[in-house]
């Protein structure tokens, strides 16, 4: 059963076909405006695109998302809690980042909000795997972790800043107000 994530879409009519993304084992059908955005997202996002089955489908609120930056930011925040949403009470969550070592050992770095997350995890990505900056989703036995591999979702000062540049790992920015 595909479930909806409850915000009302000012999009049109889908002209162009969404991106389907895993993130945390859920397969999330992302709405696309044009195909500026999906060109731009589907770089952001390549790690995660997936061809499979959608499992739910975002609809996001674009009002106001007129700059780059803030829909790319809308649209991993709404990622993230779309497959929260749809692993309630069947993962355990935490705020954190992790990586990855090709034996398939994973390291969490656990804390709260600019506590350090995504800079470590960004470094510590130049030798390991790339698990998430975000979210680490752990089955309920706490063995298997699930993806979310996510743009890093870094903040910057009120400057101009290129929002089409795709960066390692994918980086989306989103200026500090």
């Amino acid at each position: 059963m595909v479930s909806p994530v409850s915000l009302i879409s000012s999009f049109e009519p889908a002209k162009v076909a969404p991106l389907v993304v895993r993130a945390m084992g859920v397969n999330i059908s992302v709405p696309m405006r044009d195909e500026e955005t999906k060109e731009r997202l589907s770089g952001q996002w390549s790690r995660a695109l997936t061809d499979e089955e959608v499992d739910t489908r975002l609809v996001l609120l674009t009002e106001g998302l007129d700059d780059p930056l803030d829909l790319d930011y809308a649209v991993a925040s709404r990622v993230t809690l779309a497959a929260l949403e749809f692993t309630a009470g069947k993962r355990i969550s935490l705020h954190a980042g992790a990586v990855s070592d090709d034996a398939g050992r994973a390291l969490a770095v656990v804390c709260g909000s600019g506590g350090g997350k995504t800079t470590a995890i960004e470094a510590l990505a130049a030798n390991y795997g790339y698990v998430s900056d975000e979210t680490v989703s752990l089955d309920l036995d706490g063995v298997s972790i699930h993806p979310h591999p996510k743009p890093l979702s870094i903040c910057i000062p009120d400057e101009p800043v290129d929002g089409a540049a795709v960066e390692p790992l994918n980086t989306t920015k989103k200026r500090q107000k």
